[in-house]
């Protein structure tokens, strides 16, 4: 049968989610390398392609919110973040300098609770 796809299974989107969390690789997952390494993994019978954009496609809506995945809500959230943050910086230098952008004008606090001008006394 040409072009008869077989549905991934929860079994194999499970595995997929799992590699991720036992790697802590949730910053790379819009690269290529993470999903060549998981397909020479050989966790599942699929491309290293087929396997992110189904992951992309079919999967990524519905991590926040799939009880199937077994997964906590934080892994969730870091699966989430992980690929959303991705797209709004493609690159670090781009991600600390809009971040330090950000601090400079007030409108993000520091690891202390306070923005740049509080931390400079002009705030009240």
């Amino acid at each position: 049968m040409a072009g008869y796809r077989v549905p991934y299974s929860s079994k194999e989107e499970n595995a997929i989610l799992q590699y991720i969390v036992e790697k802590q690789i949730y910053h790379r997952l819009r690269g290529r390398q993470v999903w060549q390494e998981f397909e020479a993994s050989r966790q599942i019978n699929r491309t290293w392609q087929s396997a992110k954009e189904h992951f992309r496609q079919k999967m990524l809506s519905r991590v926040l919110s799939d009880e199937s995945f077994d997964l906590t809500k934080e892994q969730r959230e870091k699966i989430y973040n992980g690929w959303t943050r991705t797209a709004m910086y493609p690159n670090k230098h781009q991600e600390n300098k809009q971040i330090g952008q950000m601090f400079s004008k007030g409108t993000i606090e520091d690891d202390h609770g306070m923005t740049s001008e509080e931390e400079e006394g002009e705030v009240s």
